[in-house]
């Protein structure tokens, strides 16, 4: 629980100003996460696919020294 004193703007409550900076907040991370969704889903796509090719290499490689 928070106690003590806050400057609060004028008029307004605790709730007030914390009800704004959740939907501030919110609004925030809803816009940051579908710009990081567009960019991550690219990203990890190129990893699993430099992986799978590694694997395939190095599978190539024991197989010849076999």
């Amino acid at each position: 629980m928070m106690n003590g004193h806050r400057d609060l703007p004028e008029g307004k409550n605790f709730g007030d100003v914390f009800k704004e900076a959740s939907e501030k907040v919110a609004a925030f991370v809803a816009d940051s996460e579908t710009k990081w969704k567009e960019l991550y889903q690219p990203a990890v796509n190129e990893l699993i696919e430099d992986s799978r090719k590694q694997q395939e290499a190095a599978e190539a490689e024991a197989a010849k020294a076999a």
